[in-house]
C-alpha cells in the first residue's frame, strides 16, 4: 500500500511538471520541446538586459563585497598611477615645450640671419660692382688730385664695406657665443630636470607602495570580513541543519520505539495466538493419537482372536 501511495505521487508530481519530452504522447512532446525553446529565449533576454536569476543573485550579493573593495582599489590605483604619470611627465612636457620654443626662436633667428646674409650679400655684391665701375672710371681721370680724390673714394668704400663685414662677424661671433651660453644653459637646466625627474619617480614609487600596501590591506580585510560574514552564515546554516536532523533523529528514534512496541504487542498476540492454536493443534491430535491407539488395541484384540480362531479350526479340521 505504501509503494502504491508512493508511485502515485510520483506520478502526480510528474502530472505538475508539466509536458515531457519523453512522454508517449506526440503533441505533449511538441508542447515540451516548444516549452523549452521559450525558456531559453528567455533566459538569453534576461542576460542580454543583465536581469540575473534568484540565485544568481544571491551568489552576487555573497560575493559583491569583496569585488567591490577589488574594484575600487583598482579604480584607486589606476587614478593615483595616471595622477603620478602626469605629475613626472610634466617635467618632459615643460621640457618638450621649452624646446619646442627654442627650436621656433632658432628657426626665426635662422630665417632673420638668412634674409641679413642675403640682404647683406646683395648690398655688398652692388658695392663691390660700384667699386669696380669707379676703378674702371679711374682710366679717364687725367688729373692727380682727380686719381687721389677717387683713390680716397674708393677706399672710404672698401673701408666702409670692410666695417660692415666685420660688423656682420661681430655679431655672427656674439649670436654663436650666445649659442654657446645657451647650451651650457640648457644643460644645466636639463640636469636639473633630470634631477627633479629622478626625484619625483622616486616619491612616486614610494607613495605606490603606501599605496598599493593600503589597498592590498582593505582588500584583505574585506576578503576576511566576507570570509567570517560566509562561515557566520554556513555555521547558522550547520547548526540549523543539525537541529534539523536532531530533531529528525528523535522523532525517528520515538517512532522506532513506537513501532517497536507496536510490533511487540503484535508479536506477543502472535505468540500467544499460535500458542492458544498449537494447545489446540496438540490436544486435537493428541486425542487422535489416542483414538488411533484404541483402534489399534482393538484391531490386535480383533487379530488376537481371529487367529485363535483360525489355529483352532485348523487343529480341528487337521
Amino acid at each position: 500500500m505504501e509503494l502504491l501511495a508512493i508511485n502515485q505521487k510520483s506520478k502526480g508530481d510528474d502530472d505538475n511538471q508539466g509536458p515531457s519530452l519523453t512522454s508517449q504522447n506526440r503533441d505533449e512532446r511538441i508542447v515540451a520541446r516548444r516549452i523549452r525553446v521559450e525558456q531559453r529565449i528567455a533566459q538569453k533576454k534576461r542576460k542580454t538586459l543583465g536581469i540575473l536569476s534568484p540565485v544568481e543573485d544571491e551568489h552576487k550579493d555573497e560575493a559583491s563585497l569583496a569585488k567591490d573593495q577589488t574594484e575600487q582599489s583598482r579604480q584607486r590605483l589606476v587614478k593615483l598611477e595616471e595622477d603620478g604619470l602626469e605629475f613626472v611627465t610634466n617635467i618632459r612636457v615643460g621640457q618638450d615645450l621649452l624646446e619646442h620654443q627654442h627650436r621656433l626662436e632658432e628657426e626665426e633667428a635662422t630665417r632673420k640671419r638668412n634674409e641679413r646674409l642675403e640682404q647683406d650679400t646683395k648690398s655688398s655684391k652692388e658695392k663691390f660692382d660700384e667699386i669696380i665701375r669707379n676703378w674702371e672710371g679711374a682710366r679717364t681721370k687725367e688729373l692727380p688730385r682727380e686719381l687721389h680724390e677717387l683713390l680716397m673714394a674708393q677706399k672710404h668704400a672698401c673701408g666702409t664695406m670692410l666695417e660692415e663685414k666685420n660688423k656682420l662677424i661681430g655679431e655672427l661671433e656674439k649670436e654663436l657665443k650666445n649659442k654657446d651660453d645657451y647650451y651650457v644653459k640648457m644643460l644645466r637646466k636639463f640636469d636639473e630636470n633630470v634631477k627633479l625627474l629622478v626625484e619625483r619617480m622616486n616619491e612616486q614609487v614610494k607613495s605606490r607602495r603606501m599605496y598599493y600596501a593600503r589597498e592590498l590591506h582593505a582588500i584583505e580585510e574585506a576578503f576576511i570580513k566576507e570570509r567570517q560574514e560566509l562561515l557566520d552564515k554556513y555555521n547558522r546554516e550547520w547548526t540549523e541543519k543539525l537541529e534539523e536532523r536532531r530533531f529528525k533523529e528523535e522523532q525517528f528514534v520515538v517512532s522506532r520505539f513506537e513501532r517497536h512496541d507496536t510490533f511487540e504487542r503484535e508479536l506477543q498476540r502472535l505468540r500467544i495466538k499460535q500458542a492458544e492454536e498449537f494447545n489446540a493443534t496438540k490436544v486435537k491430535l493428541e486425542n487422535q493419537v489416542q483414538e488411533q491407539q484404541r483402534k489399534i488395541e482393538e484391531m490386535k484384540a480383533i487379530y488376537q482372536l481371529s487367529q485363535e480362531k483360525y489355529e483352532f479350526n485348523f487343529d480341528k479340521y487337521k
